[in-house]
């Protein structure tokens, strides 16, 4: 288990030291054997301000644990205070037995106390979620974030994203989640809400060169348009199946035409006028629609005055990372080095998915020239790549609560490392989707507002909030393990819980 002293508290560091026979790792990191993953901080205070109801053996003060809730706050008026908000768990010790030490019985009853406190059940089955994985490994570090006192806290931003121009123009750090698609509606409504919790700039990130906008339309377009009660064929609009998300957009006059001729006569004319913005392409006609929804969904809940989002290309973030210009080959190491194992790397331009130990033909082509040929990163390169980021300044990524969760023991590096401003923060794993279609792929944007369209803004409103309340944020670990899907049909929205 892991215990944070102030390193400029010698009386708390002698006690870390020669009462728990802790072992320092870094400077305000100790470390005890057993218990679990919960940071544990240490706090020395006077006597005379130990709480209420303090027992004493042989007329001296013992040390109590407290976990700072908001009702334990409250009760014991400000003991702990002094906590930083990401260390869930405080050691209060007095002056006196700060001095005096530890008794036999009493070392061994505190040590217990502190494995116990410091220990979460979370049961086997979901030890491998994304939750699981974030209590069990990477919340020892002191970078979990789940409340604003602790965003406040993280410093400068991000200089990847505070040079992206359409990103925050402030110094704050972001908020910063994506999808490796062209669109995802509850990926975005996820990273709306954490911001919102957090009181953080919202940047989300699409990826221009995943996958194909043919496979897009099979897998999100088509059924969300069923669901509707209409269809629509890419050639309608001008593209051909296999375009990447990178081509030109419709011209406006052509998606309206086609909008209406499909019966999405309420998003129409919205849908045209954004594909004629900044020379529009296929992903940043996609992107206008993401930013639509966020500002409609910040409006409904009364959030538009505290947070922005900005929705920019994933390329954009990473193309001012060193990583950019590395060769495939050395970053197939480094991935290697962190798993262990070969893990999966890239998608070629023809459709191969690729592992690390399989990457030779590209392995003197940097990250940059493997995208301008069509290829993109997928798997354990795309999270190694995301927290990276933290060795540019402060960001905020969420964790969701997938069952693929060890992707993100790559983050434990740069958790570990206190030059790195990456932090997490823990979300419930939700899904927005439509009648008949694979329950983890999103409803399309544009469908989506048509829906909202059509309902008027007071059922509109109803079902925004419907949706928001739905999404859990920060994830409780009692609640590790569970499945939130948001249905969506003309009649409104249906939430289920799995």
């Amino acid at each position: 288990m892991y215990l944070y002293v102030d390193p400029d508290d010698g009386r708390a560091v002698r006690f870390a030291q020669f009462s728990l026979g802790a072992r320092q790792q870094t400077v305000n990191r100790w470390y005890l054997p057993g218990g679990g993953t919960i940071p544990i901080g240490l706090q020395v205070i006077p006597d005379v301000q130990m709480p209420l109801g303090k027992k004493k053996v042989r007329g001296e003060y013992v040390p109590k644990l407290w976990v700072l809730n908001d009702r334990t706050k409250l009760a014991i008026e400000g003991i702990g205070s002094e906590f930083p908000r990401s260390l869930p768990v405080g050691l209060v010790v007095s002056e006196t037995q700060c001095t005096q030490g530890l008794q036999g019985e009493e070392e061994s009853s505190l040590l217990g106390q502190l494995r116990q406190e410091s220990t979460v059940d979370i049961p086997k089955e979901h030890h491998h979620r994304g939750g699981g994985v974030l209590v069990r490994h990477l919340s020892g570090f002191g970078r979990v974030v789940t409340t604003r006192e602790q965003a406040a806290r993280i410093g400068r931003g991000n200089s990847a994203v505070l040079d992206e121009p359409k990103a925050h123009d402030d110094l704050s750090p972001s908020v910063l989640y994506g999808t490796t698609d062209v669109a995802n509606v509850f990926e975005l409504l996820e990273a709306l809400k954490v911001g919102v919790q957090l009181r953080l700039p919202v940047v989300f990130d699409t990826y221009n060169s995943a996958h194909t906008i043919g496979d897009y339309w099979m897998r999100i377009m088509q059924p969300s348009l069923v669901s509707i009660g209409t269809q629509m064929s890419l050639e309608d609009l001008g593209f051909n199946s296999e375009d990447k998300f990178g081509v030109p957009s419709s011209s406006s006059t052509r998606v309206k035409e086609t909008f209406r001729s499909a019966g999405l006569t309420a998003i129409a004319d919205r849908a045209a006028f954004l594909s004629t913005l900044n020379s529009c392409t296929f992903a940043s006609w996609y992107r206008s629609a993401h930013e639509e929804i966020a500002r409609r969904v910040l409006a409904v809940t009364g959030n538009s005055a505290r947070t922005r989002a900005v929705v920019v290309s994933t390329e954009s973030i990473l193309s001012r990372t060193s990583m950019w210009h590395w060769t495939i080959g050395y970053f197939a190491s480094q991935l290697e080095r962190l798993a262990k194992r070969p893990v999966m790397m890239l998608h070629t331009p023809d459709g191969q998915a690729l592992l690390t130990n399989a990457v030779h033909s590209y392995a003197q082509m940097t990250i940059a020239e493997f995208h301008q040929i069509g290829g993109w990163l997928g798997g354990a390169a795309m999270y190694q790549s995301m927290y990276m980021l933290g060795n540019l300044g402060g960001v905020v990524l969420p964790v969701k609560d997938s069952s693929a969760g060890d992707v993100h023991l790559f983050a434990r590096p740069y958790l570990e490392d206190p030059r790195s401003g990456l932090h997490l923060t823990p979300v419930g794993l939700f899904r927005l989707t439509v009648p008949g279609q694979n329950e983890d792929w999103t409803i399309d944007p544009w469908v989506f507002l048509e829906f909202l369209e059509r309902w008027g803004k007071e059922k509109s409103g109803f079902e925004i909030q419907k949706i928001w309340d739905a999404i859990e944020v920060p994830l409780a670990v009692t609640n590790i393990g569970t499945k939130t899907v948001a249905m969506v049909t003309e009649n409104g929205i249906y939430i289920a819980t799995k």
